[in-house]
């Protein structure tokens, strides 16, 4: 392969084929869910054993966002999905971390060539957003400037008592893995949207109503505390529609691929049974049998 401008320092080098979510994520859903495979999100029929990568890096960027991933793992990571407490400690390390979250969920919409039918101005300033976060991640600027960066520990939001929760409601808050890019059709919200388990990151392109005003992860030492009631709205219902979309798309897996998991899980019954996926599983159909039947069979 013939060399390439690296997506993010620019220099001319040999890429890498760079994940988009750090590899830690999905081998922790392969560990904590019984079975070796994934389901792929996009195509449920279709198993995989990682997320998607793309040819973007280098491997002197791959190296430098290695060390912002393993300090997020260490740090934050497995102490959520073992579901402990906050507050948690957190240094530099995370806003570099949820910043390259964001630039490569941007990186991940171009390169794939996903359309972005916005106005001028918005598009506008998702170039810039990318540039900013592309100067702070390579050292030129000591923060993402406007361009700010939010973490939420969804973990506090088991069994919560709310109204019209899906019936997958604990799977997803605990152990979906998605990103996207997330707007309002005003287009007075733009944002990155990445979640990784029990971890939830935004990253602010435009904001022009407030929408998210707390919990900045800023880029000093800080402290991770408990937002039991701190999500904003727009996102609490972003939430629960992401979560409604990942039941439908689940429910859709072939006759053939629902006999190849029960193979899978009968194979491994004492591993899949201690499995957190099982625990999450146990908790919905315990919160939501009264109201929507088995959830075994979805």
């Amino acid at each position: 392969m013939s060399d390439a401008a690296c997506w993010l320092c620019n220099n001319v080098s040999s890429l890498r084929n760079s994940h988009i979510i750090p590899r830690f994520v999905f081998k922790w859903l392969i560990d904590s869910g019984g079975t070796p495979y994934l389901r792929k999100g996009s195509s449920p029929n279709k198993r995989v054993q990682d997320g998607d990568k793309h040819i973007l890096y280098c491997g002197a960027c791959e190296i430098r966002l290695s060390i912002w991933e393993n300090k997020t793992k260490s740090h934050l990571f497995i102490p959520a999905t073992k579901k402990q407490s906050l507050p948690i400690n957190y240094g530099p390390w995370l806003s570099r971390f949820a910043a390259s979250l964001s630039i490569r969920t941007l990186h991940s919409q171009k390169f794939r060539s996903v359309p972005m039918e916005f106005s001028e101005t918005t598009l506008f300033q998702i170039d810039n957003a990318e540039s900013h976060l592309r100067d702070f991640l390579n050292g030129r600027s000591t923060s993402p400037r406007k361009f700010t960066q939010f973490v939420f520990y969804t973990g506090y939001f088991d069994s919560y008592d709310a109204e019209n929760l899906p019936s997958n409601w604990n799977t997803w808050i605990n152990r979906s893995v998605e990103r996207d890019l997330i707007f309002t059709e005003s287009e007075n919200l733009v944002a990155t949207y990445v979640k990784i388990g029990p971890l939830l990151f935004v990253g602010k392109v435009i904001d022009n109503e407030n929408v998210i005003t707390t919990d900045f992860i800023r880029c000093n030492n800080g402290l991770l505390e408990e937002q039991i009631s701190k999500l904003p709205s727009t996102l609490w219902y972003l939430c629960i529609d992401r979560a409604r979309a990942s039941k439908s798309i689940m429910s859709s897996i072939s006759d053939k691929q629902r006999e190849i998991s029960e193979k899978e899980i009968l194979r491994n019954t004492d591993k899949f049974i201690e499995s957190d996926l099982a625990a999450t599983l146990l908790n919905d159909y315990y919160q939501f049998l009264n109201s929507e039947g088995s959830l075994l069979r979805q």
